[in-house]
């Protein structure tokens, strides 16, 4: 069964959940002994760190990570269907409510994965922009597209018979599209390494106006959809 279009796909909705995952990543590794929620590219590096220590219980929080990751994106795959998305954001929504509740002290173990469960339910979910694929908790994949787009810009090849895009209107879309999604993630970390050392665990309630304002567009725009159908 093809996957549907997701609704959130205009440069703005990818900027707000890219705000997301800077700040996710940056309050986690701050506040719940440095470790990553959303960059498993960076818990693979200090699991393997940590293994050649002999830190068994660093690999084993590495490992939990991990887990939590791979369930969210199994999460994600049960839910993709017309509603999959304001689900996905719905639970996210309320997950850092939950979080935010909790005491400073609590399991530093159980945040990280707590977390991680839900970023990477969320970058499965929101994978589109416009013309452009991208990661709504990660940077290296959109800094590498985005710079692509900008050569294509520069050194524009011959268009294909089937594009409907120049490539060096491509490039100028990507360079545009992506450019903007890593400007909105280094905010967004730059916002969560102020927050996390002054508010604790109340800092993932900072999350939110992104994420509720990503889910109002998300239910106009299903709603336009909709209507242009009916």
């Amino acid at each position: 069964m093809a996957e549907p279009e997701t609704p959130l796909d205009t440069i703005l909705g990818a900027c707000l959940l890219a705000s997301t995952g800077g700040m996710l990543d940056v309050i986690v590794y701050l506040n719940h002994g440095h470790v990553f929620a959303c960059a498993m590219t960076g818990n693979v590096v200090l699991m393997g760190i940590a293994a050649l220590q002999h830190d068994w219980l660093q690999v084993a929080r590495h490992v939990s990570l991990l887990a939590a990751f791979s369930l969210g994106v199994f999460a994600s795959m049960f839910l993709r269907s017309r509603h999959a998305i304001i689900t996905s954001l719905t639970l996210e929504i309320l997950a850092l409510i939950l979080a935010g509740a909790l005491p400073a002290d609590f399991s530093p173990v159980f945040f990280a994965a707590y977390i991680a469960l839900f970023a990477s339910l969320q970058s499965a979910t929101f994978r589109h922009v416009n013309h452009s694929s991208y990661n709504s908790t990660f940077l290296t994949g959109n800094l590498r597209t985005a710079i692509e787009g900008a050569y294509l810009q520069i050194f524009p090849a011959a268009k294909g018979p089937t594009e409907v895009l120049t490539p060096a209107e491509k490039g100028r879309a990507q360079a545009h599209e992506l450019g903007f999604v890593c400007l909105a993630f280094f905010l967004g970390a730059l916002f969560g390494a102020w927050c996390a050392p002054r508010f604790a665990n109340r800092s993932f309630w900072a999350v939110l106006p992104a994420l509720v304002a990503a889910l109002i567009l998300t239910i106009r725009n299903q709603r336009e959809a909709s209507q242009q159908a009916a």
